[in-house]
């Protein structure tokens, strides 16, 4: 039993020392970028944008996909607008609500949006997506509007699901322009050692949590494979 129990935690801080190291490299952000390149892309003209839900409202995540969808919405104008986020749409403190309201407030009509509420996870938004476009509620080409890492398999589950018009936009983060070195003197003297640098202070700890994004997301796509969802 001790034994199990030790080498347990044998494997687990193993585990934390590479992740660790691959923090201190590029590895993370390559990794997600592919995953949002892969099946990414604008057709010339797009008949609907689908923005996945992700989480409560307002939430990093979601504020970014939103940005990015309603620079969309203005690109194509003649585009529907679906949002897919589970929820009580008659509620409004519910994430769904504010959703819709938060895009009616950037000019986006509410004529031109078609709601998917009950979908709760990405298999389940591509089905109920496709009965809605069965029945007429938008067209396609569809793009989807997502996170980086969720672009690949966001579009694959939409393909199996049955269309076969569909690509991704990854809502990515755009890093800041100033740059952020620090000398001693910026700070009255007597500064840390390595508090000038910015891969300690920021890139390192970016780095390990877009690490696990992708490693989730890595999970995820091979459940999704088994699963024949993709």
């Amino acid at each position: 039993m001790h034994q199990t129990i030790r080498l347990s935690f044998m494997v687990l801080g193993g585990i934390f020392l590479v992740m660790l190291i691959v923090a201190c490299t590029s590895w993370p952000f390559w990794a997600q970028y592919r995953l949002g390149k892969a099946e990414a892309g604008l057709p010339e003209q797009a008949g609907t944008i689908l923005v996945m839900g992700s989480g409560g409202f307002p939430s990093e995540s979601v504020l970014m996909r939103l940005w990015y969808t309603i620079e969309l919405a203005q690109h194509y104008p003649g585009a529907k607008v679906v949002v897919a986020t589970p929820g009580d749409i008659t509620d409004s403190t519910s994430t769904v609500f504010q959703t819709i309201q938060y895009l009616i407030d950037h000019q986006i009509a509410k004529e031109r949006m078609v709601v998917e509420a009950e979908g709760l996870n990405t298999r389940h938004q591509a089905l109920k997506a496709y009965e809605l476009y069965r029945k007429g509620a938008f067209e396609t080409p569809l793009v989807i509007v997502t996170s980086t890492e969720h672009v690949y398999r966001s579009v694959l589950s939409f393909r199996k699901a049955g269309f076969q018009q569909v690509s991704g936009v990854p809502a990515t983060e755009i890093m800041l322009e100033t740059d952020l070195d620090l000398q001693e003197e910026d700070l009255g003297g007597n500064m840390p050692v390595n508090a000038s640098s910015i891969n300690i202070r920021y890139q390192f700890w970016n780095y390990l949590q877009l690490e696990i994004r992708v490693l989730r997301e890595y999970v995820a796509i091979a459940y999704y494979w088994v699963k024949g969802w993709i």
